[in-house]
């Protein structure tokens, strides 16, 4: 297995699961996840990860979707074709450009979208899906076209040139780089558009295609820029830094990420500027470039973090996952302030009106899976005779109990049979037994707790052993590699990411809610951890303990 370390101060995962994603994910208003997997699907998912539906395309693609003022999402794919999907997962429409669609299409105020292709064609299609219009660029296009508020439609292609189309697909201007332009162009208020290119240089042209300036870094610029509620023009390089640029082409700040950077950034309301590298590791810095947090996502990150309005932020690094954390901000109001300027991924800037309601959005309660709900099956009458006490789940060592890997998963006895136990040196209220009543009464859920010793806190999340928990739960392991956990939990199996250490197998704590069941909640006063599943409640400690390495 890979090593994973935890750094301090980022904040704790909500969830995460194998989607198979491939492409960047777009947020609906709603707080609903779009994105194209490794299988060629187009998905939508809940905030809490539950799947909504998934649309089958011609192929797999790179392409962001994007959702518009309606719910209806617009995905491309690898068969040369734009995809129309209605709010509930239907086809209402798709259309071939030729040549396979890596760029992400951009959404014009009148509802229409423009798409562009690797054969260097370039349309406009109506709501529905019938042609505008067509340009044939001189080279393939990878870079994802950007609308101006005056209607220009800004591009790369891959011979280096940019092209400036007007509304009615009528070139205006070209500009040519000194290499391929696989970089998103950035605009901002005055028109201003911002990319980077192959030849290792970041540049800015004015609204007529004239060159502002350049800036040299070391090695070639695939990201595309954003431009933060600071003015900067922020974007990474294959050199591994993060560039914060002035628009008059000065540096304000260089931070040397961690790896090659070909994500684009983000910035947060808060001002908080997050991005990726090639490495796997995701870094938030603040306006002035220094390092908030940094959290190990184990597998190349090359696509946008996404940020919803509702309090979630969503890592999708290249194994597929899609990783959540709970948010206090919403996407920054700035010009540009992610690479397809809005969450939805809309491609276009903000009218000045758009800007001010974005302005207003406030994160009132981040993201979390529902508050615990307590479920008491009928159950047969309490035993009159007093029972045999069942002692508190111990965390595992080396001979306790059998390593992860062994197949072998503890059985725990039925909850007729089991007691009550309240916990020791606690200010929980004790659990005690139901009074006998005419109506057979249900017994209250059985409380554990697993000891603070066999807990790891890293990066502001806990880690407990998956075996033991999982017994704990009335559940056990199913199969497991270095890198997973396939735990049974009811009637349902479900694949777990784990970390390996003294040859056990440990699973972030909050990331147990994907289990089927189980309610996970955490008392910041105790520090305590709460887990409910099938009548079972088990109390996690969260003390500070030196930072260890999965």
């Amino acid at each position: 297995m890979t090593a994973v370390s935890f750094a301090q101060g980022a904040p704790p995962v909500s969830w995460q699961k194998d989607f198979k994603a491939l492409s960047s994910v777009t947020i609906a208003p709603n707080g609903d996840l779009f994105f194209i997997g490794a299988d060629a699907r187009l998905r939508r998912i809940d905030p809490l990860g539950n799947e909504k539906w998934t649309f089958a395309l011609g192929d797999i693609s790179r392409g962001q979707p994007v959702v518009d003022a309606s719910g209806r999402v617009y995905a491309v794919s690898y068969d040369d074709s734009v995809y129309a999907v209605t709010p509930d997962g239907k086809l209402a429409w798709s259309f071939r450009v030729g040549g396979d669609i890596f760029a992400s299409p951009a959404l014009r105020t009148d509802g229409s979208l423009v798409v562009a292709s690797s054969a260097g064609r370039v349309v406009a299609l109506d709501p529905s899906g019938r042609l505008v219009w067509s340009f044939q660029a001189s080279a393939p296009i990878f870079s994802s076209p950007a609308i101006a508020l005056d209607g220009t439609i800004f591009f790369g292609s891959q011979d280096g040139t940019v092209y400036a189309l007007s509304a009615d697909g009528k070139r205006k201007w070209t500009f040519r780089a000194g290499s391929s332009v696989f970089s998103s162009p950035a605009i901002d208020t005055d028109g201003n558009i911002y990319f980077g290119s192959a030849d290792r240089n970041v540049y800015a042209l004015s609204p007529d295609g004239k060159e502002r300036w350049r800036y040299r870094t070391s090695l070639f610029v695939n990201a595309s820029p954003i431009i933060t509620q600071e003015g900067l023009v922020v974007v990474g390089s294959f050199d591994g830094k993060l560039y914060a640029l002035r628009k008059d082409g000065t540096a304000a700040w260089v931070f040397d990420a961690n790896g090659p950077v070909s994500a684009p950034a983000v910035q947060l309301a808060d001002g908080t500027i997050l991005v990726g590298d090639t490495r796997g590791i995701v870094t938030a810095l603040d306006p002035t470039g220094a390092q908030k947090w940094r959290f190990d996502a184990r597998a190349r990150i090359d696509t946008a973090i996404a940020v919803s309005d509702l309090g979630q932020l969503v890592v999708t690094p290249n194994d597929g996952r899609v990783i959540t954390f709970p948010s206090t901000s919403a996407l920054a109001a700035s010009e540009w302030s992610s690479a397809r300027s809005v969450s939805s991924a809309w491609g276009r800037a903000l009218t000045p009106e758009e800007r001010a309601v974005r302005a207003q959005v406030r994160v009132t309660t981040p993201i979390s899976p529902p508050p615990p709900v307590t479920v008491t099956p009928a159950q047969p009458p309490a035993p009159t005779r007093p029972p045999a006490a069942v002692p508190p789940v111990t965390a595992p060592s080396g001979t306790s109990v059998p390593p992860a890997g062994t197949g072998a998963g503890a059985t725990t006895p039925p909850a007729t049979t089991t007691p009550a136990i309240t916990p020791t040196n606690s200010t929980a209220t004790p659990v005690t037994a139901p009074s006998p009543a005419a109506t057979p009464a249900a017994p209250p859920a059985q409380v554990l707790r697993l000891p603070a010793n066999g807990v790891l806190t890293a990066n502001g999340t806990a880690y407990a052993p998956v075996r033991a928990l999982l017994t704990a739960l009335g559940g056990s392991v199913e199969s497991f590699t270095r890198t997973s956990v396939t735990v049974r939990l009811g009637d349902q199996t479900l694949t777990l990411v784990t970390g390996l250490l003294n040859n056990t197998s440990y699973a972030a704590v909050g990331g147990l809610r994907v289990l089927p069941g189980v309610r996970v909640s955490y008392d910041g006063k105790l520090r305590e951890a709460r887990i409910e599943a099938n009548g079972r409640v088990v109390f996690v400690k969260v003390d500070p303990i030196p930072q260890r390495t999965l």
